[in-house]
């Protein structure tokens, strides 16, 4: 039974990862959990940012 991802593309036969469902899956979860890891980074950034922000009006005594 052929993919149905593997398409002819003049004479030479490509197949698609992401056509089969688990490819597709271990894409998926990878880029899902890289986005994660760019929006916790960019949370921490911005919290840290205010921190810092904070701390440098704070008057020390």
């Amino acid at each position: 039974m052929p993919d149905i991802c593997c398409r002819n593309f003049s004479g030479r036969t490509k197949c698609f990862f992401t056509c089969h469902p688990f490819w597709f899956m271990v894409y998926s979860l990878v880029i899902f959990e890289f986005l994660k890891i760019q929006f916790s980074f960019r949370l921490l950034n911005k919290v840290f940012a205010k921190e810092v922000l904070f701390l440098r009006f704070l008057p020390f005594s």
